[in-house]
C-alpha cells in the first residue's frame, strides 16, 4: 500500500474543500455588504448574521490551514502491527460490510479513492478512531454500541 500517495490524495481533497469554503466565505461576506443597512430596513440583523457566518467560515478555513500543514509534515510509517497514526485499517461491521480507514492527525472525515478503493481518513479524535487506537488485527472493538472487527492493519 502506497501510504504517501494516499496521504497526498487526502491533502488534495482537503485543499479542495478549503477552496470551496473560501468561495462560500467570500460570497457570504459580499451578501453581508449588500444587505440592507439599518437606515434601509427595520433591522440590521441580516447584515450582522451574514458577517457572523462569514467570520465562522474563516475560522474553519484557519483550522483547514492547520490540518493541511500538519498532514504535509506527517510521514506515515510503512507497516504497523498496532493501530496508531498512519495506520490503514480494514474493519468489518456486524453486517459483514468492510471499510478502509486511514488514521491521520487532525482530520475530520475525508474520504478519498485510490486504485478504486475508498478510504475514510479519520483522526483519533473521532469515536471510531479513538476506539481503534492501540488494537491489532483479529481484535474486536465496540464503538457507539456497535461491534467492529479489525480485519487487517498496515
Amino acid at each position: 500500500m502506497d501510504k504517501k500517495s494516499l496521504l497526498a490524495l487526502v491533502i488534495e481533497e482537503l485543499a479542495k474543500q478549503k477552496r470551496d469554503l473560501i468561495a462560500r466565505a467570500d460570497e457570504t461576506h459580499q451578501m453581508a455588504k449588500e444587505a440592507p443597512s439599518p437606515m434601509e430596513s427595520n433591522s440590521d440583523r441580516t447584515r450582522y448574521e451574514m458577517n457572523t457566518l462569514a467570520g465562522n467560515l474563516r475560522d474553519v478555513i484557519t483550522r483547514y490551514d492547520a490540518t493541511e500543514k500538519a498532514l504535509s509534515a506527517f510521514t506515515p510509517p510503512e507497516h504497523m502491527d498496532i493501530i496508531g497514526l498512519g495506520a490503514i485499517v480494514v474493519i468489518e461491521n456486524a453486517k459483514k460490510m468492510t471499510s478502509n480507514v486511514f488514521l491521520l492527525p487532525d482530520v475530520g472525515n475525508i474520504p478519498v479513492k485510490l486504485h478504486g478503493t475508498v478510504y475514510a481518513s479519520i483522526s483519533p479524535d473521532t469515536p471510531l478512531g479513538a476506539g481503534l487506537m492501540g488494537h491489532r488485527a483479529g481484535e474486536r472493538v465496540t464503538v457507539n454500541d456497535r461491534e467492529t472487527a479489525i480485519i487487517s492493519v498496515q
